[in-house]
């Protein structure tokens, strides 16, 4: 049985210049895999690859094929169809994300609506509950905290029942005890709603609470995989060893 999501020498230049070289993994369904690399490693583009989303004039070369699919040489109608519906994204910095002129219902609402809900207004509060949100129709993002606006994103990409959940840095902004919360919801919700996750992070601890298989991207290669605490406790590779030690450690190395 094939993969649900198969990436195989995947290659993207933005601008004239390589950033993907070559990059192949493979996602079953329902499983986890955490997508681990220091900033500008190319991460967010893989993802944004996986969504059609890459910026005009990218050039994309391989395969990515969804559900025994090949998909790339898909129009934008092909990946409008797919969006929200078969696989979704958490992107990162939720202020960023949200409209500030819009109410949290509001968002979810909309975003109901997109991935064909029968009756947005009344899917919203339950879906809302699920992620421990209130469903007060007045409140807007900037009243949240940024755990509560990183659930509200959470729940928006949930509306459609995707197979594929794509989670960009949904903890970065967070600090360790929201980080541990929200890491607690999404291994939750994927049990109870069975997709996928491939989630992206640079921090080893996140990737390992997250994700039984770990990827190392190192300048737009893998360079590592395998189960998390082998790449991180026992790195192959000079770039997984770097990466593991420069994350912070408690307590602190005496000096």
């Amino acid at each position: 049985m094939s993969a649900l999501l198969e990436i195989a020498g995947l290659r993207v230049s933005l601008e004239g210049r390589e950033v993907l070289h070559g990059v192949s993994l493979a996602l079953e369904a329902g499983a986890a895999l955490a997508l681990v690399g220091e900033s500008g490693s190319g991460k967010t583009t893989l993802l944004r690859a996986c969504l059609g989303l890459l910026p005009a004039g990218a050039a994309v070369a391989g395969s990515l094929r969804w559900d025994g699919r090949e998909v790339l040489s898909e129009g934008e109608a092909g990946w409008r169809r797919r969006r929200g519906r078969e696989i979704a994204w958490i992107p990162q910095e939720p202020s960023a994300a949200l409209d500030p002129r819009r109410t949290t219902r509001a968002l979810l609402e909309e975003c109901l609506r997109a991935a064909g809900a029968p009756d947005a207004a009344q899917a919203a509060p339950r879906l809302l509950a699920e992620v421990g949100l209130p469903a007060d129709r007045g409140v807007y993002p900037h009243q949240w905290s940024g755990g509560m606006q990183q659930r509200l994103l959470i729940a928006m990409a949930l509306g459609g029942r995707p197979r594929l959940l794509l989670a960009d840095e949904p903890t970065s902004a967070l600090d360790p005890w929201r980080q541990a919360d929200l890491l607690a919801l999404l291994r939750r919700l994927q049990v109870e709603r069975g997709f996928a996750l491939l989630l992206v992070t640079h921090d080893l601890a996140v990737a390992a609470a997250a994700a039984g298989t770990v990827c190392v991207l190192q300048r737009g290669t893998i360079v590592e995989r395998g189960a998390a605490a082998q790449v991180f406790g026992r790195p192959r590779t000079e770039g997984a060893a770097r990466l593991a030690a420069a994350q912070p450690r408690w307590p602190p190395a005496p000096v």
